[in-house]
């Protein structure tokens, strides 16, 4: 059996290694995303605690008078 005739049995290794860096580059742009949310929702939290305290001092404020 000749070469030509032979066919491709298995994926080259730099195929193999050009998939494996376009996989890593997609994960790390998503990592990045996902650090970027994680910041986004813990100013939101934050916000949401300051809200809370500013109600209970308006309460006791208004219990106390």
């Amino acid at each position: 059996m000749t070469k030509a005739h032979r066919g491709r049995r298995a994926f080259t290794l730099i195929e193999v290694m050009i998939v494996v860096v376009i996989i890593l580059a997609l994960s790390g742009l998503g990592a990045l995303a996902l650090f970027g949310k994680k910041a986004e929702a813990e100013e939101k939290l934050a916000q949401v605690d300051l809200n809370t305290i500013a109600d209970g001092l308006d309460f006791f404020y208004l219990a106390h008078q």
